[in-house]
């Protein structure tokens, strides 16, 4: 039986993000470390390296709340990210080409004139080098275009503000059952927070 072959680093990245999206949730590290393996195939011992190089790279969110440390990445905030690099990609394509038609209209007017060989060899030389800069740009338009999935992202996007949505009608039903707590039986925040294990903190999310 053969063994499976160890994901690379890049992959580890792409697996942990997909368990984000897929689910949604926001987990702290000893659940990421417990579910990765079994539904990603990442090995325990490297998952708090990916998640925190996912975290430098801004792909992961994350947050200190009571003394515990949170994570999550929402398809729509990384949907908006890849939007803006995609943007800049294209806007940095177009200036080459820009850049590659003027160089080509100095080259025809050079070898119209037929003075200055040398002008001409500088211009084609730097119109290869425009032409192979912007074959790059456009290969990482198609890998944008390939490996994100826009309408997968958008229909994540309206699922997310739904849970958001959700957590605010429980954060309401909460709140709601407090003030009615504090009536019935004189009791005050700090006592309900601790007796029911609610976070001080505890608050209605943006959605």
């Amino acid at each position: 039986m053969s063994k499976r072959k160890p994901l690379s680093a890049d992959e580890k990245k792409v697996k942990l993000l997909e368990l984000f999206h897929e689910t949604n949730d926001v987990y702290q590290l000893k659940d990421l470390e417990r579910l990765a393996p079994q539904e990603k195939g990442i090995v325990m011992q490297s998952v708090k390296t990916t998640l925190q190089e996912l975290v430098d790279n801004g792909q992961v969110q994350s947050e200190k709340i009571s003394g515990s440390l949170y994570y999550w990445s929402f398809p729509s905030e990384n949907l908006q990210k890849l939007q803006t690099q995609l943007n800049e990609v294209e806007s940095k394509t177009s200036k080459i080409q820009q850049r590659i038609e003027a160089a080509q209209s100095q080259l025809t007017t050079a070898e119209d004139a037929l003075e200055d060989i040398a002008a001409v060899e500088v211009i084609t030389r730097e119109i290869a080098v425009l032409n192979e800069e912007k074959q790059t740009l456009e290969k990482q338009v198609k890998q944008f275009q390939h490996e994100v999935d826009y309408d997968e992202l958008k229909t994540k996007e309206t699922d997310s503000k739904k849970l958001l949505e959700a957590a605010n009608r429980w954060t309401d039903n909460i709140f709601m059952t407090k003030t009615w707590c504090k009536r019935k039986f004189d009791k005050q925040d700090r006592e309900l927070n601790k007796a029911f294990g609610i976070p001080e903190e505890l608050d209605y999310v943006d959605v």
